[in-house]
């Protein structure tokens, strides 16, 4: 049974929440106004990697909230150089089509019918199902509005991993002993970096064992990847390596784990995550 939060407690989280939104925001809109028309990435990022985005607000929406996704990409190319980056859309807003024409070189708009706007299992089915066409690159770092980097870094985790973002799991000993018995490492995949190969293995696996299953939590997509399949697969056990809680803890911070941040963190996911560190920091 669940026993619902007391009213004041509700209240103080739901505060909460909104005082790190706010500030996260701020912040973001801070950073976008040194941001000048011609703005130009200074430096190349690594080639073998894809930045990826979706975006897939209602239209009404798009103007108020692209320019936070706007951000989180040119964050990225200014922490960690410039990479081709692909923006999945489920319609073509005028804002997202005015961003890739500054930079026709880098940004490719993908256009995805499938998609609904603001609805999450959509983006998941597509996740599971498409992610590994959608870049040719060996790896893809995935950003949000509210999930990208802070500081530079990049070249710690690539290569090393076939996923890692933010961990649901504490790094004690006890919880990374229980990880390498089960050969699962719960993540978040909001901000993350993976590999096309598990992109792809995952896909194979959704056709074969879950296409005409229906959607339940297990089918999220973080937890598809770093949870559901590897725990029904052996192939995909032994194949893939999913970055353990003490490494992801430096890849990506939460604010839903309940210990600091790390000094070195490279980027982050939620507000919460974001505030915790900016807090660190001061």
């Amino acid at each position: 049974m669940t026993m619902s939060s007391p009213p004041f407690l509700a209240r103080s989280q739901t505060a909460e929440f909104k005082r790190n939104v706010e500030a996260l925001r701020n912040w973001q809109l801070a950073k976008l106004a040194t941001y000048g028309k011609g703005y130009e990435p200074i430096c190349k990022g690594p080639s073998n990697i894809t930045v990826l985005a979706y975006f897939f607000r209602p239209p009404e929406m798009a103007a108020v909230a692209f320019p936070f996704l706007k951000c989180a990409i040119l964050e990225t190319w200014r922490l960690c150089g410039a990479m081709k980056t692909v923006i999945v859309v489920h319609t073509l807003a005028k804002e997202v089509s005015v961003f890739a024409m500054q930079y026709p070189r880098l940004i490719e708009i993908q256009e995805e019918p499938t998609l609904r706007p603001g609805d999450i299992n959509s983006m998941s089915i597509d996740c599971i199902t498409r992610l590994y066409s959608r870049f040719s690159t060996d790896e893809v770092l995935i950003v949000q509005d509210d999930g990208f980097p802070l500081r530079s870094g990049l070249e710690r985790f690539s290569g090393r991993y076939d996923f890692i973002g933010a961990p649901f799991r504490r790094p004690f000993f006890f919880i990374q002993l229980l990880g390498r018995v089960l050969r699962d490492w719960p993540s978040n995949g909001g901000f993350s970096l993976r590999s096309r190969k598990m992109c792809r293995l995952v896909a194979e696996h959704w056709e074969i064992h879950d296409a005409n299953t229906p959607f339940d939590k297990t089918k999220i997509e973080d937890c598809y990847y770093t949870q559901t399949v590897p725990r029904s697969s052996l192939r995909f056990r032994w194949k893939m390596h999913i970055a353990e809680s003490n490494v992801a803890f430096r890849f990506s911070y939460d604010g839903s784990i309940s210990i600091p941040p790390p000094s070195d963190v490279f980027g982050f996911h939620g507000a919460g995550g974001f505030q915790a560190i900016v807090n660190r920091l001061k």
